[in-house]
């Protein structure tokens, strides 16, 4: 199954979900009871949060695609990818999904310890946070100044710490 048939069922089940929690009603069936309706979201905010939800989950499914792409690189060619293209000729998977999202950075030159950053998203798409994947494989969401950090001390990492 490709990735973007996994994000349109997980976009799809989240939906199903956010129908099943917005039309639900209260424990004593009274649905007209004002202290849920308050207490509860509207239909709309579930989707909205069901939606970016799908996003966030896309560019992480993404993101590891690249990992595991970036490995089987270094395994056949004995090094990390000198760039994006590269690894993925300028497919798909070189930009993040959700609405405005850009393309991908990646962090040239690797060496750097297991939690140094491979790939990045350098402008926020997630609810002003970034997702940052690491040379361990794991993905992370971060606000574009601990990206900026991330980033700044995987770069000195690379270059011997100076």
């Amino acid at each position: 199954m490709s990735v973007r048939s996994d994000t349109w069922t997980a976009a799809a089940a989240a939906l199903l979900a956010a129908a099943m929690i917005a039309g639900c009603s209260s424990k004593d069936g009274d649905s007209n009871n004002a202290a849920t309706k308050k207490d509860s979201p509207s239909y709309l905010e579930v989707v909205i949060d069901a939606k970016l939800n799908a996003e966030r989950q896309a560019c992480r499914a993404q993101l590891r695609s690249l990992v595991v792409a970036m490995e089987v690189h270094r395994m056949a060619e004995g090094r990390y990818p000198s760039s994006l293209d590269e690894l993925v000729g300028g497919g798909h998977l070189l930009r993040c999904p959700a609405p405005g999202g850009k393309p991908y950075e990646y962090v040239d030159g690797h060496g750097a310890p297991s939690g140094g950053v491979l790939v990045y998203e350098a402008q926020a798409a997630h609810q002003d946070k970034c997702h940052v994947l690491r040379a361990d494989g794991t993905v992370d969401l971060l606000t574009p100044e601990q990206v900026a950090a991330a980033v700044a001390e995987t770069k000195r990492n690379i270059s011997g710490g100076s």
